[in-house]
């Protein structure tokens, strides 16, 4: 698996590196997220509805399970932190959704890692303090490729980051 670590220092910041991960985004796409509460997963995820041309308020989903919204690519934005078993992951259309053609993206991806395809991108954020945070992006079978078109715009757009 290939990795990228890249260091954030706002949440603006991290919104942009999201705008990015969702400009490189394709058909199918999956992007799962882990980090604490409040790292910036939300943030992030709004950053990617902005890549994929969604002007509409991303909010977390964490009580409706899943949003849907519009753009480039139909965006599911699912959170599982309130399941409590795979047949709810289930009842919720999440299979659908991992396999469709849009862009998936799911918080809290920990919580059931034996439900997840073997082509993703995995989004991991760390808080280091108030607003900086640690950001490791790794591509999962297709997901490399994934990861390979997200570097190559935070190249053009100036953010370093680490290889691995």
């Amino acid at each position: 698996m290939k990795k990228r670590t890249l260091w954030s220092e706002s949440a603006l910041h991290t919104k942009h590196i999201g705008e990015m991960i969702g400009q490189a985004a394709e058909p199918g796409d999956v992007v799962l997220f882990t980090g604490d509460l409040g790292a910036g997963k939300t943030t992030m995820s709004q950053g990617i509805a902005s890549g994929l041309g969604i002007d509409t308020d991303v909010t977390s989903p964490t009580f409706t399970l899943m949003q849907i919204y519009q753009g480039d690519l139909t965006l599911y934005h699912l959170d599982v932190y309130r399941l409590n078993s795979e047949a709810e992951a289930t009842d919720i259309g999440l299979e659908e959704v991992l396999y469709g053609d849009g862009l998936c993206l799911i918080e809290w991806a920990d919580q059931f890692p034996e439900l997840w395809p073997d082509d993703y991108l995995l989004v991991r954020i760390e808080r280091q303090g108030d607003m900086k945070r640690r950001i490791e992006l790794t591509g999962a079978g297709m997901g490399e490729e994934y990861l390979g078109r997200v570097a190559k715009l935070l190249e053009s757009a100036g953010i370093q980051y680490e290889s691995a």
